[in-house]
């Protein structure tokens, strides 16, 4: 709930400075908004009071209990205290939280089928072994239904840990599509305050903001860090990143166009993240159509196949 309150306030906050509207009258516009929720008007004037309190916008953010904006935003506004514009900023941050949305929705729409199909697979295994005895009457007086009921769970173990397989492998894939998103998003972080004129090595430690939970990007840019303090250049810092990264910073070092090589690497990096979710998509539903095939196939070699021998058939 917290961060569909701070996406909805840094919506309507980027449309006001749009339209050219002042940072302070934008809070009083919003706290007389009955359009928005109640949590994003207690928001703009709990920032405003600490605005006329003297304290610097960065700082009243991240004193906000109303919403809570994480330090990436207080970075950010950090950003535009010294210099950068504050309208292109609320731009970048509402662009970015909209993109990061919609791709999140894309992936969790995704993935409703197949676990709805897992649900409903599971429910009529554990159904089938709780009601199977009175749905398999005993015709020949000779059906041992003890022993039929250890076979048929002990199948009901293996299609389930086999089903189970299949989903920790299915929530590796989706862990790797967010961790390629984070990639992303990091170096977005990244190209937008290098081109807002804040220096290589500030950019860098502001895009660690961004790595979130992901360790690996996160050690990554903690290094680049170090090689910069050291006294490296910063495509030195970037072999980090991987050789790609590599060569476009040192051509940019070379041709003086940073900017345009981090561009250029955001691209590719974007391509990339679409085709790799495109071909995900494609394959969920044949893929757990094939996993419940197999699934049902152990089912009925030990469930339902010795239930039908009992008829004769």
């Amino acid at each position: 709930m917290s961060d569909k309150n701070r996406f909805l306030f840094v919506k309507v906050l980027n449309s006001l400075l749009e339209s050219d509207v002042s940072l302070s009258k934008a809070f009083c516009i919003i706290q007389k908004m009955k359009s928005v929720k109640s949590t994003v008007r207690a928001a703009a004037k709990e920032i405003e009071l600490y605005l006329q309190q003297g304290s610097l916008f960065s700082v009243a953010l991240q004193k906000c209990s109303s919403i809570e904006f994480n330090s990436l935003y207080g970075a950010f506004v950090s950003c535009a205290q010294n210099g950068a514009s504050i309208r292109k900023i609320f731009d970048f941050l509402y662009r970015r939280e909209y993109g990061l949305r919609q791709k999140k929705q894309k992936l969790l729409f995704s993935i409703i089928y197949p676990v709805f199909v897992t649900i409903v697979a599971m429910t009529g295994c554990i159904l089938l072994m709780t009601f199977g005895k009175n749905i398999i009457p005993d015709i020949s007086g000779k059906f041992d239904f003890e022993s039929y009921q250890k076979n048929a769970v002990q199948g009901c173990i293996a299609a389930n840990l086999f089903l189970l397989a299949c989903i920790c492998l299915f929530c590796l894939a989706i862990k790797n599509l967010f961790s390629r998103e984070e990639y992303l998003d990091a170096f977005k972080v990244l190209n937008f305050l290098t081109s807002s004129g804040l220096d290589f090595y500030n950019a860098l430690k502001t895009s660690l903001l961004a790595a979130k939970k992901n360790k690996r990007l996160k050690n990554q840019i903690v290094l680049a860090i170090c090689d910069l303090e050291h006294g490296h250049k910063a495509s030195k810092a970037c072999q980090r990143f991987g050789e790609e990264f590599l060569l476009q910073i040192e051509l940019a070092e070379e041709s003086g166009h940073a900017d345009k090589a981090l561009n250029s690497i955001c691209e590719n990096l974007e391509k990339k993240n679409e085709e790799w979710s495109k071909v995900f998509m494609q394959m969920t539903e044949p893929l757990s159509m094939t996993i419940l095939a197999i699934y049902i196939t152990l089912l009925l070699k030990t469930v339902v196949m010795p239930a039908l021998f009992e008829y004769g058939l």
